[in-house]
């Protein structure tokens, strides 16, 4: 196996929405050099496969101060409210650096002077921003400038570990390059993690196939604190079929205007029982429970699923198609024109999208001096339950945060001494993969198993007893990951050997989502216990808190840092 050290300022681990931003902010600061690693080509990831909608308030009656009260209540109040107060005050300015960079967003009024503001669930105002071309479009602006900033990237390359010095700070990381095989070694002054959510550790999931939880493992096994990873959103309207198509998005409430209904196979608008205010325009969380909720009491559809109806809405399908082409285009392909253009209702069921815990940080920094932790990877400013829109602006500002000061800081710090016995022992467990017995446990039977187990004993709703036994089968896969064994000992283009180490970081993110969720005994956001269906601020305003411990992964809990405001005030 080959080697390959390179030397940089800014190392960042991720080449999609928030790892791009991050690269460009950092490489535009005089002088610093900064190295973008990708598991697939630059760009790639969750970004370009969503709408790109962007919630910033701009249009009064609506303010920063509204938008901010909307992200804590809909967080069920367990948020970081400095780390949301923040997202939310750098939105505008994110936005227009994104239009300057050249994604236009889409205008109205008289001069076309007026960016347009679309509703989205758990939003008190239409603040949802929508750029020309969706989230490829954004992709796109961010890769051409990327290139045109001369960063240097390492595409289909695969980070396995980050290193430290004698200090225990981030000093740069291992990675394997999966188009032939060399063995790369990153020294670098500051790390920027980047490298996306962990939606396919379950079954069904409208993540893209990069988001094996990458990011949570690599910060975990280097000390990084993890936090409320019990809280996993699910996008409530996806496909139910067929089977290449099910889990993907076809999106939620907001995206098909007012008239849109949910209906059980009896014909019943059951979003009244749940949420009788705001109906199917109720946050992610809910919605998406309330359909399963229909669907294992018997009133699905014969696929697992229930209607979508928007008939009465069709004035709003041009729009839609203008707004939304790639949904429009999917619904017609897979479910056909009549069902495309809302002549007849379709079936959706809910399929997980987002992992609003992650790494602890301040300001976009984690407990771990130089590694700056951004986007999907960062925990706390979305609590319990994501509001639509809000990803993109953390991305962007986020990004944008991390970017700057961790350029700023390599300005000031020597390139940090590399410990060799980490690189040796990194190394040799890739090399042990590669060269053990051809008669151990197959990985990619292990991923399936993985995705299985979150699905049925980890998803929407949970209970005691499941979780218990799910912890249990997490060890036992872990156990037979010692046995694993590749058919392919090639180093050209091993997806094998890909998908093995892809798998120890799969069993360490579902073994935080299974504890953690096991820990918060009450149901709040997108966690649902039905041994405790109740929220309970009395014992549980508080967040779950994952670290390793001599080997071990350990769990405590710490009480919520109430800075602004107080649930008793708001609900």
């Amino acid at each position: 196996m080959k080697e390959k050290y390179i030397k940089t300022d800014v190392l960042v681990i991720g080449g999609g929405g928030a790892g791009l931003r991050a690269a460009i902010e950092a490489a535009s600061y005089n002088g610093v050099k900064t190295c973008a690693v990708s598991k697939s080509i630059m760009g790639s990831g969750n970004t370009r496969m969503s709408t790109g909608n962007f919630c910033v308030a701009i249009d009064p009656p609506d303010s920063t101060e509204i938008h901010f009260a909307d992200t804590i209540r809909g967080g069920a109040y367990i948020n970081n409210q400095k780390l949301a107060r923040t997202i939310i005050e750098n939105g505008p300015e994110q936005l227009m650096a994104l239009e300057r960079y050249g994604s236009l967003f889409r205008r109205g009024g008289e001069f076309l002077d007026r960016l347009e503001g679309e509703a989205r669930g758990g939003h008190s105002h239409p603040r949802g921003r929508g750029p020309i071309g969706e989230g490829l479009g954004i992709i796109r602006t961010l890769s051409t400038e990327a290139i045109r900033l001369g960063i240097e990237s390492f595409e289909e390359t695969m980070v396995t570990r980050l290193l430290l010095d004698k200090k225990g700070n981030v000093a740069g990381a291992t990675a394997i390059d999966i188009r032939d095989g060399t063995f790369l070694v990153f020294n670098a002054r500051a790390v920027i993690l980047a490298a996306g959510g962990g939606g396919q550790i379950y079954l069904y999931s409208t993540n893209s196939t990069l988001n094996t939880g990458d990011g949570y493992a690599l910060a975990y096994r280097a000390g990084a604190e993890l936090i409320d990873m019990e809280m996993v959103q699910f996008m409530p309207f996806c496909f139910a079929y067929p089977g290449s198509q099910k889990g993907r998005m076809l999106g939620e409430a907001g995206h098909y205007g007012p008239k849109a209904k949910l209906l059980n196979k009896e014909g019943e608008r059951f979003m009244a029982k749940y949420d009788p205010k705001r109906l199917e325009r109720a946050t992610r969380d809910i919605v998406s429970r309330s359909i399963f909720l229909e669907i294992i009491e018997g009133r699905g559809t014969d696929h697992n699923a229930v209607w979508l109806d928007n008939r009465e809405g069709r004035e709003g399908l041009g729009f839609f198609k203008d707004r939304y082409p790639i949904m429009y285009k999917r619904s017609r392909d897979f479910y056909g024109l009549e069902a495309a253009e809302w002549l007849n209702s379709f079936e959706v069921m809910p399929a997980v999208h987002y992992f609003m815990g992650g790494v602890r940080v301040e300001n976009y920094r984690s407990n771990i001096e130089r590694l700056y932790v951004i986007g999907e990877n960062a925990g706390g400013a979305h609590g319990g339950n994501r509001l639509g829109g809000n990803s993109m602006l953390e991305l962007m500002v986020s990004g944008a945060l991390a970017g700057r000061e961790a350029a700023r800081a390599s300005k000031e710090l020597d390139l940090p001494a590399l410990e060799n016995g980490q690189i040796r022992s990194e190394k040799d467990r890739i090399t042990r993969l590669l060269t053990g017995e051809d008669k151990g446990e197959d990985p990619y039977k292990v991923v399936e198993k993985i995705k299985k187990l979150s699905w049925e004993k980890a998803g929407l709703v949970r209970n005691g007893k499941a979780l218990r036994e799910g912890i249990e089968e997490i060890e036992g896969l872990r156990e037979k990951m010692g046995e694993i064994s590749l058919s392919n000992r090639s180093l050209t283009y091993n997806l094998e050997l890909k998908a093995a180490l892809e798998a120890e970081n799969m069993l360490d993110v579902s073994a935080m989502v299974f504890r953690s969720a096991l820990t918060r005994r009450e149901s709040r956001g997108a966690h649902y216990r039905s041994d405790f269906p109740k929220r309970n601020d009395a014992e549980w305003l508080k967040n779950i808190i994952v670290f390793m411990d001599e080997g071990k992964m350990k769990i405590k809990s710490g009480d919520v840092e109430l800075t602004y405001l107080r649930p008793e005030e708001m609900d």
